[in-house]
């Protein structure tokens, strides 16, 4: 397991950090501050386990005493900031269930970690008590932290078709780091019997797009999940059709021009997910997506035992991780 960059210009393939040198941990959500390449953040589980802030290729842990466990980070535009959700997180495996797999949360807050002052802001309306919080994501202006929002539920996994998850969003201040006084509920997916995930906004800051599903907090192995987009300037929201599919589409993320979004999904054989891109036009509406190319594609995803998470696109090449 690793985080890897692909230059789309070329099929030149290398690793940022690989769990080979990790003693083979957990590697995984990662984020960069304006798609800039020379920086980033990413969570290690297991082995090492902990938060590191990466700048130049050296990396530092940035977790301290008394601090919860951070991770789906996503960051301020400012780069002052990063927000972060702290999550009791579990999984069961099914033998006789159409998702094989269940990751549920049984508590998740949101929290902001100062880079300035090393230091962790929370607001009781993002960490309460009554609620799941989790996945963050700062509007492009910096003014606003969207996140997605469920009432807690007791006996999980038993329960977890009772959890849904709407899309909502509080101020930020980023001159004194302080949060608003009252979450806005954008999307009400539960009164639908349904749940979001995994927000993501354009960086021209006119579209919303997260996955869609019948409930819980991890859509990736749900066959149901498909990607919906919110339009911020007029309140609708709609499905992105022409890049959904009959199988899983979950994580994704928006070229610097907000006029691409790249995307994973199970579409091929319903195990591995891979990447996927699909061009939005100025309407917000998806065109027919195709995925990443390879020298000799048919081959290479055909014999591929690898699955592609958490695509994000950058601005040029990231130097390989040193700790």
């Amino acid at each position: 397991m690793g985080i890897y960059q692909r230059n789309l210009e070329n099929y030149d393939e290398t690793a940022i950090v690989d769990n080979n040198t990790t003693d083979h941990n957990c590697v995984n959500c990662h984020s960069f501050p304006n798609q800039q390449a020379d920086k980033m953040v990413f969570h290690m589980r297991a082995a090492h386990k902990g938060t590191y802030l990466v700048k130049d290729g050296h990396a530092e842990h940035i977790d301290r005493e008394g601090m919860p466990p951070l991770v789906y980070p996503y960051w301020h535009p400012s780069e002052k900031y990063i927000a972060f959700s702290s999550n009791k997180t579990s999984q069961s495996t099914f033998i006789n269930h159409a998702n094989r797999i269940e990751v549920f949360d049984k508590m998740s807050d949101i929290y902001v970690y100062d880079l300035q002052h090393h230091r962790v802001l929370k607001s009781p309306l993002t960490a309460s008590a009554s609620k799941f919080e989790t996945f963050p994501t700062f509007s492009p202006d910096g003014k606003w932290l969207y996140f997605c929002s469920a009432d807690a539920v007791d006996s999980l996994p038993e329960n977890c078709k009772k959890v849904h998850y709407n899309l909502c969003r509080i101020g930020f201040d980023a001159r004194n780091g302080k949060f608003g006084n009252k979450v806005e509920t954008l999307y009400d997916a539960a009164s639908e019997g349904k749940s979001v995930s995994f927000p993501r906004i354009s960086p021209d800051g006119r579209l919303l797009v997260f996955t869609r599903h019948a409930f819980g907090t991890f859509s990736i192995w749900h066959h149901d999940a498909d990607l919906w987009t919110l339009d911020l300037h007029t309140g609708k929201n709609f499905p992105l059709k022409a890049a959904n599919s009959n199988d899983t589409e979950s994580y994704h993320s928006w070229s610097r021009n907000s006029r691409w979004l790249a995307f994973s999904s199970r579409r091929g054989n319903g195990l591995y997910t891979r990447p996927y891109f699909t061009y939005i036009d100025r309407n917000g509406h998806a065109h027919k997506p195709f995925l990443l190319p390879q020298r000799h594609p048919a081959e290479y995803y055909r014999n591929l035992l690898y699955s592609y998470n958490i695509p994000e696109l950058k601005r040029g090449k990231t130097p390989r991780v040193r700790f």
